[in-house]
C-alpha cells in the first residue's frame, strides 16, 4: 500500500524520529555507510528500514564508479554531501546510492537491503510489508530495493536535505530497534573485493546472503 508522498513520518507516527540534515551526511564515506544501517528511508511515500549498506570512495577504491575521475554519470558522487547519486545496471537494475564525504571527494553509500513498512488499519500503526517474505518482492538487494521505492536515473542528484524534497532520512529509533551492525568484503566487485565496506544489521533476515558464505553472516 502506497503511503502518502512526502519525506515527513508524522503520518506514520513516527515524528519523533529526527530528519538527517546535511552534517550528519558529511562524513567519511565508511562511517556513513555504517551509520545508515537502521535508519528508516521515506523515498515518494514508501517506508523502509535499511538493513544493508555498502561504501564505495573515489581514486583509491577499484571498485568504484568514480575511480576513473569525473564523467556526467557520476558526477553527483563529487558533489555535496545529502544528495543521490542513481545509476541503471545490468539493463534492469536501479541502485540507490547517498553521497557523504565534502564536495570535491567522491563517496558513494549503495542502499543493498531494507525492510518494508505498511500502516496498519488495526493499529493504526506500522507493520512490517508481507511483499518482505518473498525474494522477487522484498528489497533485499540494491536492485530489488531500487524497484521497491521506485527510484529512477532522474533521482540522481537530488538533494535529499531539501524541505520539500520527496525523498529523505531519518535516525532510527533504538527503543524499537537497536541494529547490530557487522561488515564484511563487498559483494559483486573485483577490485577491492577483500575491503570489508559492507554493512549489515546481524539481527535482520532481510539482508543479502554472502557469496563466500562467511562464517560471521548467517542470514539471507
Amino acid at each position: 500500500m502506497p503511503l502518502p508522498e512526502g519525506p515527513s513520518l508524522d503520518f506514520l507516527g513516527l515524528d519523533h524520529l529526527a530528519r538527517m540534515q546535511r552534517d550528519a551526511f558529511a562524513l567519511d564515506t565508511v562511517e556513513l555507510a555504517r551509520s545508515l544501517v537502521g535508519a528508516y528511508l521515506s523515498y515518494r511515500g514508501r517506508l523502509l528500514r535499511i538493513t544493508e549498506t555498502e561504501a564505495y570512495r573515489g581514486g583509491d577504491d577499484p571498485a568504484s564508479h568514480a575511480y576513473r575521475g569525473r564523467t556526467r554519470r557520476n558526477a553527483p558522487m563529487f558533489g555535496p554531501p545529502g544528495h543521490l547519486y542513481v545509476y541503471f545496471t545490468y539493463g534492469m537494475h536501479t541502485c540507490v546510492n547517498v553521497v557523504g564525504a565534502c564536495e570535491g571527494e567522491p563517496s558513494g553509500v549503495l542502499l543493498r537491503a531494507g525492510e518494508l513498512f505498511v500502516p496498519d488499519p488495526l493499529s493504526g500503526g506500522m507493520v512490517s510489508d508481507p511483499a518482505n517474505r518473498v525474494p522477487r518482492t522484498s528489497a533485499v538487494g540494491p536492485g530489488r530495493l531500487g524497484r521497491a521505492v521506485g527510484a529512477t536515473v532522474a533521482d540522481s542528484g537530488m538533494d535529499i536535505c531539501q524541505p520539500n524534497a520527496e525523498v529523505a532520512f531519518f535516525l532510527g529509533d533504538p527503543s524499537a530497534h537497536d541494529p547490530v551492525v557487522s561488515s564484511s568484503p563487498r559483494i559483486g566487485v573485483s577490485g577491492g573485493a577483500e575491503i570489508r565496506w559492507r554493512f549489515y544489521d546481524a539481527k535482520s533476515r532481510l539482508v543479502s546472503k554472502h557469496p563466500r558464505g562467511l562464517p560471521n553472516h548467517t542470514f539471507g
